[in-house]
C-alpha cells in the first residue's frame, strides 16, 4: 500500500488526476451511504401513503414496519418512490435538508480535493453523488465557484444544488449522459491522466463499462478504500496526497473572506471598515471610475485622506470581482521591495491582490507592481494621497464626496439605523413622531463634519461612550490630567488644535504629576481619544472635549476640582481672554452633575471679563462680550446685570446704541435676559437709548438678516407702553421692509413671518400691508410643502394673527376673524390633503392646529379636506404607536369629530395593541371602552398629571347623554385615581378639574357625594395651604399657576363638594376656605395672574 500511495505521488507530479467519487468519500462529513437510507424512506412513505398500497400494506401500518431495515425492501421502496413525482420531490427535499445541517462542519476530504484542484494535480471530479461538499469546501477556501472559470466538477447522477434535474436513484442503473460524455471530453482531450477511484465500490456496471474501463487501457488507475489498492480512509488519503504535494509556504497573502457580512452598526461606531461590511458600507461614487479603470487596464491606484473609504473601496472592488468568479487577496505581510517577482503565487486561476497603504512603498516599486498586473492578475493599490507622478492616474477620494455619499446612503437606510442610533443617544429619542428628533436632520448635522470617520462619530454620539473608557484612562498614569488640558485649551481656543509647548509647559505644572507626556500621549492616541497632527494634539471631537471636562470635574475630588478652576481662570487671563471662547466653554461644559461654570465666574474672574468685554473694540468681540456678559449675569449675579446698569451703565448704552449686523442678535438676548433679571429696569434702560444708529442700519440689511433684526426689535418692544413702540415703528423704513418681505422665498418664509409678526405687534395699524404679502408667500410655499413650510413658521404668528392659544380654545375677535378669512381665501386645500396623504406622525400636529384654525372660518372645506385624508396611510404610519399612545396619537381624536365610523373601526380593529385606553381615546370607540371594562383593562380619564382631563370631562359629558349606565361603570372603574386627585390637584389643572367634576355632577351626583364620604380633611387642608401660600413652603413654585381661572375652577369644585357632601366638618373647612378666597379676591384686578392666601 505504502508503495502504491509513493506511485499515485510520483505519478500526480508528472500527469494531471481525474477523480471520481462515491459515496464513501462524504461518508465522514455525515452523509448518508445506503445502509444508512431507512429512517429518510420511512418519512417519505408515510408521507405518501399510496406507496404502502404498492407495497401490499394496509395504508394505516407504520412505513418503518412495512419497510424495516432490509436493503432489499429499501431498494423496492426506490422503485415504488421513483413511480410519484411528489413523493421524488420529497425525498430531494429531505435529502437537501439532511446536506444543509453538515454545511457548517469542515469536510477535510472534500478541502483537500479542492486544495489538490486548485494546485493543478487534479484535472477534473466526477462525482457520483448529490451532496453539494465539494462545492461549499471550494467556496469556502477561495470564494468562488469550483466551475467559475474552469469546469471542475461533473455530477452525472443529480445535484442537491438542482432539485429540477433528474436524479440516478440507488435502484436505478447509473449512466453517464451524452450531454457529460461531451463536457469530459471537453475538459480532458486527449491528455495522459492519472485515474483515482475515490470511495467507490464500482458495483454499478455501466459505470464501469462506460468511464472506467474504457480508460484502464491508456491510464494508471489508483483505487483509494479501505481494503481496497491503496488501503485508507479518504481523508487520510486525501491529507497524504496533499502534505507530499502542495508545499504550504510562508504567505503573504491572505485570501478576503466576503462569507459573513455585518449590519450598519461597524461604520457607525467609527470601526475600522472590513470586507465584512461590504454590503452594509456606502458606495462611493469613485468606486465606478476605480472599476472601468481595473478592467481596462487591469490595475487601479485609488487615493485619499485617513478615513475617507480607501479600503472598503478596495474591498468592494474585489467583492463586485468575487462574484464574476475572481479569487480576492491582500497583502497582510511586510515585503522586500526587492524580490517583486516572488511577490504573486503561481496560480491559473484569475485573482484580484489588494494592497493597501501603498504610500510606504517607492515610486518604482509602485511602477513595477503596476507593469506585474495582466489579465488574470489584476492589482488594487490603495494609498493616503500624496502629490507625486502617480497622482494624476490616481482615482481620488475626496473627503466631501465620501461624506456625502455616506450621508445618502444612510438616509436610504433610516429604517435600520434608527433603532440603532437610538441606542446609543439615551438623552433623545430619533424617528417620526411629533416629540422625536427627526433622523435626518440628525444625519444633515453629522454630514457637516470633514471625514466619514467623524460623520459617524458625530451621528452616533461617539463622545458618550468616553464614559465606558474613562475609569481606564484615569488609571493609566492618570492620562485623564493631560486629556482635560487638551479638551480644556481645544475648546477656550475654539477648537484649534493644541499646541505640544504649551501642552509640556502646562502639565509640568499640573497637580503633582509625573508625566512621559509622549508615552501618555501615544496612550490616548490608541484609545481613540486624540488625533496627532506634526506637534499639535487635539481630542477627535469638540464634543468629546466638552464631555472630557464634564466627566474629569465631576468624577475628580475636590482639590482637583479647585485646581483645574484655576487653571482654565489664569490660562484665560495670561493673555487678553477671547470671549468667545469662554463663551464656547461655558456652552459646552453645562450642565453636569457639578457645573464647573460657578465656581469658574468667581467675583475675581468676573469682574475682569466684565472690564474685558467692555472694551471690545471690532463687531464680533462686542458681540461675544454681550453674550458673555448675559453668561456672567447667569453664574455670578454680583457682577451681572446688577452691577451693569449701576456701574457700567453708560459703558453698556454705548454698546447697545452701536448696534451692528454682527451685534444685533446678541443685542436683543441681553434684552430678553434683562427683562427676565428686573423688568423695571429694563424698560428704564431701553427708554435711555438713542437708535438712531440702529434706523440708519435697517435699509443695509438683506434678507438673510430678518432673524436677527426680528429678534432685536421684538426683544426691544417686550417691555415697552404701546405709544413707545408706534413711535419706534414708524421711524422704522417700512417700505424697504415690505419689499424685503415681497422678495423672499420659500426657504426665507421663517425669517420673513417673524419679521411681519413683529412689526404688526408694534404697529397693528400695518396689518393691512404686511399681512397680504406673508400670506402669499406661505400659501405659494405649501405648493411645494405645507408641512416644511408650517415647521418655518414660529407660533407666535399664528397666536398673533389667528388667534391661537397654547392651552385652550377661544372665540376670534373680529380683527382675527377677518385675517383667518383672507388666509383660507387664498389656500389651495389640496395642499394639505396631499401633506396628510404623504406625511409623517411628526408632522400631524402642526397640519391639525393648521385645519382647527380654518376650521373657524372655513369649516365646509376643513370637512371636505378631512374626508379625502387616506385613513390607509394613516394607519401604515401608526404601526407601533398604538400600545404606546403617544401624542401621535391625538390625529385620530381629531378625525373622529368627521369621521366617527371609520376611525372608530380603526381603533377597534387594533384594540389588541392597547394595554389601557387612554382619556382622548375614550370617545372614540364605545365599543372598544365595552370590551376593555368587561377584560379588566383600564379606561383611563386623565394621565398621571392630569393633564389631558378635559378629555376625561368630555367622555362623561358624552356618554351621560349616551349611555349613562355605561358613564357610571367608568367612574367607578376609575374611583380610586379619581379620589386621589379630588380638592389636591395641582394649582396647574383647577380649572380643567372644575369642568371635569361638574360634568361628573351632573352625570352621577352621588359619586362627588361618594368622594366627599371618603376625603381625608386633614391632607386637603394641608395640600392646599401648600398651594395658596405665598411663602414657598416646597421646591415647586405656584405662585404662576394661581391665576383668575384656575382659582374660578378650584371654586366651582369647593361649590360642588359642598352642595352634595353631608359632612360638617368638610363642609365648614372648605366654606372658611372659600371665604379667605372671595376675600382675597376683592383686593385684586378681576383678572389677576395670582392670588395668596394663608389657611
Amino acid at each position: 500500500m505504502k508503495n502504491e500511495m509513493s506511485d499515485l505521488i510520483a505519478s500526480l507530479k508528472v500527469y494531471n488526476g481525474v477523480l471520481i467519487m462515491g459515496a464513501g468519500a462524504s461518508l465522514k462529513a455525515g452523509m448518508p451511504l445506503y445502509a444508512q437510507f431507512p429512517m429518510l424512506m420511512w418519512r417519505i412513505v408515510d408521507n405518501h401513503p399510496e406507496i404502502k398500497e404498492d407495497f401490499g400494506a394496509h395504508t394505516d401500518l407504520r412505513a418503518r414496519d412495512i419497510i424495516g431495515n432490509d436493503t432489499d425492501m429499501l431498494m423496492e421502496t426506490f422503485k415504488y418512490i421513483s413511480k410519484y413525482p411528489a413523493a421524488i420531490k420529497s425525498f430531494k427535499e429531505q435529502f437537501k435538508q439532511l446536506t444543509s445541517k453538515h454545511h457548517e462542519r469542515v469536510s477535510e476530504v472534500h478541502e483537500n480535493i479542492c486544495r489538490l484542484i486548485h494546485s493543478g494535480y487534479i484535472k477534473l471530479v466526477i462525482s457520483l453523488n448529490w451532496d453539494d461538499l465539494l462545492e461549499l469546501s471550494w467556496t469556502k477556501l477561495y470564494g468562488t465557484e469550483i466551475n467559475g472559470e474552469f469546469t471542475h466538477l461533473i455530477k452525472p447522477h443529480g445535484d442537491v444544488k438542482d432539485l429540477s434535474t433528474e436524479w440516478i436513484l440507488p435502484h436505478q442503473t447509473g449512466h453517464v449522459s451524452q450531454k457529460n460524455h461531451q463536457q469530459i471530453n471537453d475538459v480532458l482531450g486527449d491528455e495522459i491522466y492519472n485515474y483515482l477511484i475515490l470511495g467507490y465500490s464500482e458495483s454499478d456496471q455501466t459505470i464501469v463499462d462506460e468511464l472506467i474501463n474504457p480508460q484502464e487501457n491508456q491510464h494508471l488507475f489508483f483505487r483509494i478504500s479501505p481494503g481496497n489498492q491503496i488501503d485508507l480512509e479518504a481523508s487520510e488519503a486525501t491529507q497524504n496526497l496533499v502534505d507530499n504535494l502542495i508545499t504550504e509556504k510562508s504567505n503573504i497573502w491572505k485570501r478576503v473572506d466576503y462569507t459573513s457580512q455585518n449590519g450598519m452598526e461597524r461604520a457607525l461606531l467609527g470601526y475600522r471598515l472590513l470586507a465584512s461590511d461590504v454590503e452594509s458600507s456606502a458606495r462611493l461614487p469613485q468606486i465606478n471610475i476605480a472599476l472601468k479603470r481595473l478592467e481596462q487596464t487591469n490595475y487601479t491606484l485609488v487615493q485619499a485622506e485617513p478615513g475617507c473609504g480607501k479600503s472598503i473601496t478596495a474591498y468592494q472592488i474585489g467583492y463586485d470581482f468575487q462574484k464574476k468568479n475572481w479569487e480576492v487577496f491582500q497583502l497582510i505581510h511586510p515585503i522586500d521591495e526587492k524580490n517583486i517577482s516572488k511577490l504573486f503565487p503561481p496560480t491559473n486561476y484569475q485573482t484580484i491582490y489588494i494592497i493597501d497603504d501603498a504610500q510606504q512603498f517607492s515610486m518604482s516599486f509602485i511602477e513595477r507592481l503596476i507593469t506585474s498586473s495582466s489579465e488574470k492578475r489584476k492589482i488594487i493599490i490603495n494609498r493616503t494621497r500624496i502629490e507625486d507622478k502617480f497622482a494624476r492616474e490616481s482615482v481620488t477620494i475626496s473627503k466631501t464626496d465620501s461624506v456625502l455619499a455616506i450621508k445618502e446612503h444612510y438616509l436610504r437606510h433610516s429604517e435600520i439605523l434608527t433603532p440603532i442610533l437610538n441606542k446609543y443617544h439615551d438623552n433623545i429619542t430619533i424617528g417620526n413622531y411629533y416629540f422625536d428628533i427627526s433622523f435626518d436632520r440628525l444625519v444633515e448635522n453629522a454630514a457637516k463634519e470633514d471625514t466619514p470617520w467623524l460623520f459617524n462619530y458625530n451621528l452616533s454620539g461617539g463622545w458618550k461612550r468616553l464614559k465606558e473608557k474613562f475609569s481606564i484612562i484615569k488609571e493609566h498614569n492618570r492620562s485623564d490630567h493631560i486629556l482635560a488640558l487638551i479638551a480644556i485649551k481645544q475648546i477656550l481656543q475654539l477648537d484649534k488644535a493644541v499646541d505640544y509647548n504649551w501642552l509640556y509647559r502646562s502639565i509640568t505644572s499640573f497637580i503633582d504629576s509625573d508625566f512621559d507626556l509622549d508615552s501618555e500621549l501615544h496612550f490616548l492616541e490608541t484609545e481613540d481619544c486624540i488625533i496627532r497632527d506634526g506637534e499639535d494634539v487635539r481630542t477627535i471631537h469638540l464634543q468629546l472635549a466638552s464631555e472630557i471636562v464634564r466627566l474629569y470635574y465631576t468624577s475628580g475630588n475636590r482639590e482637583e476640582r479647585e485646581y483645574i478652576v484655576k487653571f482654565i481662570q489664569d490660562d484665560s487671563l495670561n493673555s487678553l481672554p477671547n470671549p468667545q471662547g469662554i463663551l464656547w466653554f461655558s456652552d459646552l461644559t453645562s450642565p453636569s452633575h457639578y457645573d464647573i461654570n460657578f465656581p469658574l465666574y468667581s467675583n475675581e474672574f468676573s469682574k475682569k471679563l466684565v472690564t474685558c468685554c467692555l472694551n471690545e473694540i471690532t463687531p464680533e468681540g462686542k458681540r461675544d462680550a454681550l453674550l458673555l456678559l448675559d453668561k456672567i449675569d447667569r453664574y455670578n449675579k454680583e457682577f451681572g446685570y446688577k452691577y451693569l446698569l449701576n456701574e457700567e451703565r453708560q459703558k453698556l448704552i454705548s454698546m447697545v446704541e452701536n448696534v451692528n449686523l454682527t451685534t444685533l442678535y446678541a443685542s436683543g438676548r441681553m434684552f430678553n435676559n434683562m427683562y427676565n433679571h428686573d423688568k423695571l429696569a429694563q424698560k428704564k434702560f431701553i427708554s435711555e437709548l438713542n437708535l438712531s444708529h440702529f434706523f440708519e442700519l435697517v435699509p443695509t440689511l438683506t434678507i438673510n438678516d430678518c432673524f436677527p433684526l426680528s429678534h432685536f426689535i421684538d426683544r426691544l418692544l417686550l417691555n415697552m407702553d404701546e405709544e413707545w413702540r408706534i413711535d419706534f415703528i414708524s421711524k422704522l423704513p417700512i417700505v424697504y421692509l415690505k419689499r424685503m418681505v415681497k422678495s423672499s422665498n420659500n426657504e426665507e418664509i421663517w425669517a420673513t413671518s417673524d419679521l411681519c409678526t413683529t412689526i404688526c405687534v408694534g404697529n397693528i395699524n400695518l396689518v393691512e400691508e404686511f399681512l397680504p404679502l406673508i400670506f402669499d408667500k406661505i400659501t405659494n410655499a405649501f405648493h411645494v410643502s405645507v408641512s416644511k413650510t408650517l415647521e418655518q413658521i414660529d407660533n407666535n404668528f399664528f397666536y398673533v394673527f389667528f388667534g391661537r392659544t397654547l392651552f385652550e380654545r377661544r372665540d376670534l375677535n373680529e380683527i382675527e376673524q377677518q385675517w383667518l378669512q383672507q388666509f383660507a381665501s387664498k389656500i389651495n386645500y389640496d395642499d394639505i390633503v396631499r401633506a396628510f396623504n404623504q406625511s409623517k406622525p411628526k408632522e400631524w400636529r402642526s397640519l391639525m392646529e393648521l385645519l382647527e384654525d380654518l376650521e373657524k372660518v372655513d369649516a365646509d372645506n376643513v370637512e371636505t379636506t378631512i374626508n379625502e385624508i387616506n385613513l390607509e396611510h394613516i394607519e401604515t404610519q401608526l404601526k407601533g404607536l398604538w400600545g404606546t399612545q403617544r401624542e401621535d396619537l391625538l390625529l385620530l381624536k381629531f378625525l373622529s369629530y368627521y369621521r366617527p365610523k371609520e376611525i372608530d373601526d380603526l381603533l377597534f380593529n387594533h384594540r389588541a395593541e392597547f394595554n389601557r385606553l387612554n382619556a382622548p381615546y375614550v370617545t372614540v370607540s364605545e365599543r372598544s371602552v365595552i370590551e376593555f371594562i368587561t377584560s379588566g383593562k383600564e379606561v383611563r380619564l386623565f394621565s398621571e398629571n392630569s393633564s389631558d382631563i378635559l378629555f376625561g370631562a368630555e367622555a362623561i359629558t358624552y356618554y351621560g347623554e349616551k349611555n349613562k349606565e355605561l358613564v357610571c361603570t367608568i367612574l367607578d372603574h376609575n374611583k380610586e385615581r379619581i379620589a386621589d386627585i379630588f380638592l389636591l390637584i395641582e394649582p396647574i389643572n383647577w380649572e380643567s378639574a372644575g369642568v371635569f367634576f361638574t360634568a361628573i355632577a351632573e352625570v352621577y351626583p352621588q359619586f362627588i357625594k361618594e368622594l366627599s364620604d371618603e376625603v381625608d380633611l386633614e391632607k386637603v387642608v394641608e395640600t392646599n395651604r401648600i398651594y395658596f401660600s405665598e411663602k414657598r413652603l416646597t421646591r415647586v413654585n405656584y405662585k404662576g399657576n394661581r391665576s383668575f381661572d384656575n382659582v374660578n375652577g378650584f371654586k366651582e369644585i369647593l361649590h360642588l363638594v359642598i352642595d352634595h357632601s353631608d359632612r360638617v366638618d368638610l363642609i365648614s373647612e372648605l366654606q372658611r376656605l372659600l371665604d379667605l378666597i372671595n376675600a382675597a379676591e376683592h383686593n385684586l384686578p378681576k383678572k389677576y395672574t395670582t392670588l395668596s392666601i394663608e389657611i
